[in-house]
């Protein structure tokens, strides 16, 4: 019999990019549901959902992602990010299934110029970084069969990303400030759904002996780092834009929200233990914006 992947969140960047190489695998069967579908902060519709499909896999790419708004709702950003996974997760141990939770860069507060080992010591700066840390807890707490992947600076051509406002202002002005004291690994969610979908297949060739050394934190972006300035301008110019884009220092640049100045993330982990080797941000950028314009 084929192993049941269970997709959460399927309409945002990353449960778009898994629905289109998951769909079509002949060696899965497949659910996606999104919110409209299952509430997950509802433990027994989950637990009913998980008693009527069988699960062995669970990606959960659902989360409260505004990252803004979740300093003026902090509450409803811990029932998604954190008392959610929570619900997921009892309900993964339940059915003997591996949960896949994805996590940010957020969990970290960025005072370093190292790239960050899933060793480090996350430390918050956000009730979005903070709420996120508490999922990460409450998925190991409640099932040991668990893999957490902290990524970052997503995009995509879909939803709502960086790299598509950035295409917009391109097109609508002759220039933009952007931040330029703010470091990071871009991340296009093709190649971390490539990524998940290769763990899972590695996780289905292990024995259970095997399976103890792998559950645990990974690292998974895009390799190499760049600013939020430097990435603007490759923007454009991937894009064929004439837009100007001017570097401003993040205190110059109101927002309620602290973020890690420094958030690179050491990938070496995933290399190591599943093979994956990322793709180089600009290579996979350049990919992206071929598909969008």
């Amino acid at each position: 019999m084929k192993p049941n992947v269970f997709i959460v969140g399927y309409k945002g960047q990353l449960g778009t990019e898994l629905r289109a190489r998951l769909e079509k695998n002949d060696d899965y069967t497949t659910l996606f549901v999104d919110r409209d579908e299952l509430d997950i902060t509802n433990e027994k519709a989950v637990q009913d959902f998980f008693a009527r499909n069988p699960v062995n896999y669970c990606i959960n790419c659902a989360a409260y992602t505004d990252v803004e708004g979740a300093e003026k709702n902090e509450e409803a950003a811990r029932v998604l990010n954190a008392a959610a996974v929570g619900i997921l997760a009892r309900a993964c141990r339940q059915a003997d299934a591996i949960l896949f939770h994805v996590s940010t860069d957020f969990v970290f507060d960025g005072r370093t110029d190292t790239p960050y080992t899933e060793q480090d010591t996350p430390n918050p700066l956000s009730v979005y970084g903070q709420t996120k840390l508490e999922g990460e807890h409450k998925a190991f707490q409640h099932n040991p069969k668990t893999v957490v992947i902290r990524t970052a600076w997503l995009y995509s051509p879909y939803g709502k990303n960086f790299v598509k406002t950035m295409l917009r202002l391109g097109s609508e002005r002759q220039s933009i400030d952007v931040v330029c004291d703010q470091v990071g690994s871009p991340t296009y969610a093709g190649d971390l759904a490539d990524a998940l979908v290769s763990m899972i297949k590695s996780c289905g060739k292990k024995s259970l002996e095997e399976l103890e050394f792998v559950y645990g934190t990974y690292h998974v972006t895009n390799s190499g780092s760049t600013s939020w300035y430097e990435f603007s301008k490759t923007i454009m110019e991937y894009a064929g834009l004439r837009c100007c884009v001017q570097p401003i220092e993040a205190k110059h640049f109101p927002s309620v929200v602290k973020r890690p100045s420094f958030s690179v993330l050491n990938t070496s982990k995933i290399q190591r233990v599943f093979g994956i080797i990322p793709p180089d941000w600009r290579a996979s950028l350049r990919q992206c914006i071929q598909k969008m314009i």
